[in-house]
Formats: C-alpha cells, sequence, structure tokens
C-alpha cells in the first residue's frame, strides 16, 4: 500500500507581500518560513494553518503579465472546514468577499488577490481523506 505522505499548493503571485496579507490576516495562517533573494526580500512564502500548508512565490516583474489569469480559475483548492457557516462569519468580519454559486448550497469560494479559488465545505471525516489507496 503506498500513502501520500502531503501535497502543497504553490501559487505564483504578482504582488508577495499583498498575498501573504491575504493569507494571514485575512484566512488566518501563520507565516511558517520564508527564502531570500539577493536582494533580501522574500521570494518564497511557505504558509500555515493548521495542518494544511500553501506556498507562494514572487514572480519576477513582468512575469506576472505572461500568466492568465483565466488560467488560474481551472482549477480551484478544496478547504474542507468544520463549520463553513461560522468560516463565512469570520470571512466577512475580515472584510473577505466570499460567493456562493448557484445550486452550491453545502461550500462557498473565495478568490485570493491573483484569482486563485478557495473553495470552503464540510470537512469529510480524516480517516477518509487518509485511507490508504492499494498498489
Amino acid at each position: 500500500m503506498s500513502v501520500l505522505a502531503w501535497l502543497i499548493p504553490v501559487f505564483g503571485v504578482e504582488d508577495l507581500e499583498r498575498s501573504t496579507r491575504f493569507y494571514t490576516e485575512g484566512l488566518g495562517f501563520r507565516v511558517a518560513w520564508t527564502s531570500s533573494e539577493v536582494l533580501g526580500r522574500p521570494a518564497s512564502v511557505h504558509l500555515r494553518h493548521g495542518a494544511v500548508e500553501l506556498m507562494l512565490y514572487g514572480l519576477k516583474p513582468g512575469a506576472a503579465a505572461m500568466q492568465d489569469r483565466s488560467t488560474r480559475k481551472k482549477m480551484w483548492i478544496q478547504v474542507a472546514v468544520s463549520d463553513p457557516a461560522r468560516w463565512r462569519r469570520i470571512l466577512a468580519a475580515r472584510g473577505i468577499t466570499w460567493r456562493e454559486p448557484p445550486n452550491a448550497g453545502h461550500f462557498f469560494e473565495v478568490e485570493d488577490p491573483d484569482g486563485y479559488l478557495l473553495r470552503f465545505s464540510a470537512s469529510m471525516g480524516v480517516d477518509e481523506l487518509l485511507r490508504p489507496i492499494p498498489n
């Protein structure tokens, strides 16, 4: 049997400081570590919120224009939470806009400053999430 140990999404962002503030102040992540470029400015930021991890890396000037924001919306990150209604209230209190797609009911979405989509939904049991897959 094989079990995946972890998977960390990595987002290329146009403004690393703005995106870091969004995830820390808005969504409650904490900075676990950063890596620096030669000039001493962070090139990447590794974030944690409980067992959830996310990496942000700063795009070089001009590189952001080459990335199509619509491509970022072709995928989303599923965020399992114990109480979606409570998260809606928390996010609204922090000034984060969320939306509930038509006929969604059990989930809602938040778009980060760079257009990445986070979809919050009720969590499944941890045992289901960590079930080994037969070889």
